[in-house]
């Protein structure tokens, strides 16, 4: 009976072994100066990693912009070069205006003066 009872309490105790042992290993190696520095350089190392992810996102969503900018740079292109043709075809209406108004208005004061004149 209490060989049975020795062996049914040393099971318990091996069964509960594993799930206390890492605990007990993690920390007896706590102690360790040398496990401490490799655990911090761990520690660091996976901070690094995940930073260097984050920055890697970040530089593939500048890439993707990029990339689409650049597909859609001969549209751009194509826009500014009617938009500038459209100017310069304004512009040089705008200065046959002018110089049909200047004209009128030559001929208004040549009228205005031969009228003068022929008053008198």
């Amino acid at each position: 009976m209490r060989l049975k009872r020795l062996v049914g309490e040393l099971e318990k105790q091996v069964a509960a072994a594993p799930a206390s042992g890492a605990r007990d290993r993690e920390h007896a190696h706590a102690d360790n100066p040398a496990y401490i520095q490799v655990k911090g350089q761990l520690d660091a190392l996976n901070v690094e990693r995940e930073s260097a992810a984050a920055k890697r996102d970040g530089l593939r969503a500048k890439l993707e912009d990029y990339e689409r900018r650049l597909a859609q740079t001969p549209g751009v292109e194509r826009t500014y070069r009617e938009l500038a043709r459209e100017l310069e075809l304004a512009q040089l209406k705008y200065q046959e205006i002018r110089s049909k108004q200047t004209e009128v208005q030559v001929s208004q004061n040549l009228e205005t003066e031969h009228k003068a004149s022929a008053s008198p």
